[in-house]
């Protein structure tokens, strides 16, 4: 009985000494998620989540970049495609992050969409966007950040948005100085989509997507899906 309770330890001993380290490291909270879920789970049904891709399915598959547009013609086209008018779009689409991807050459991108609970499995009602918003995080899923131009392929492609939808596209957030802020205050911002009044409409915001109330649910976020060299 002994020489069983021995061997299984140290069958063990090892997992859970790997365990101990990853919740001491700077992934704690992600960690300690895993074994909230896992906690709740049967066995087999852990060893058939592990034995498939962790990633979330396809929503949209689009064409991104080539636009090769200036700000008023992109504006031009948002007012053909009946996108809701806003006032900082030719700032918006000034800046060298927007440029960078208008410019670019095309190519088929996949997207997925969702809230941070389906995503991602986070249950937290208050988290910061820094925990998630970085490739570091999105390559567990198989997924990487959007390019904020992306936000403009997808507005034009995602036509029947839910009235009352907001949706964030996921982007290293970006920065500009806002009139309505002191002088050099810069003010970090992601792309906003969503549906109202009859329209879709493209926008930017920061502290709805970083401290919304029950964010976990309550706010839709898209990103790329990670390209697999062949």
């Amino acid at each position: 009985m002994d020489d069983m309770l021995g061997d299984a330890l140290k069958t063990i001993f090892g997992p859970l000494k790997n365990l101990m380290e990853q919740l001491q490291g700077n992934k704690r909270e992600l960690w300690l998620q895993v074994l909230q879920q896992l906690s709740r789970m049967k066995p087999e049904t852990v060893l058939l989540k592990l034995s498939r891709p962790l990633s979330p399915p396809l929503w949209i598959k689009i064409e991104v970049g080539g636009l090769k547009l200036k700000p008023l013609q992109i504006i031009e086209k948002f007012t053909a495609a009946g996108v809701g008018p806003n006032h900082k779009f030719p700032l918006m689409f000034s800046l060298i992050e927007y440029q960078r991807g208008i410019n670019a050459e095309t190519k088929d991108v996949e997207f997925v969409k969702g809230n941070l609970y389906e995503l991602f499995g986070i249950t937290k009602e208050k988290i910061s966007v820094d925990y998630f918003l970085n490739n570091e995080f999105l390559a567990q899923y198989g997924l990487e950040l959007c390019e904020p131009a992306d936000a403009i392929s997808i507005r034009l492609a995602w036509k029947d948005q839910r009235k009352g939808e907001r949706a964030f596209v996921g982007t290293k957030p970006y920065y500009y100085t806002r009139k309505e802020q002191p002088d050099g205050y810069l003010y970090p911002t992601v792309p906003s989509l969503m549906g109202a009044a009859g329209k879709v409409w493209f926008g930017e915001d920061w502290a709805t997507a970083d401290m919304g109330p029950c964010s976990y649910t309550r706010n839709v976020w898209i990103f790329r899906r990670k390209c697999i060299q062949s």
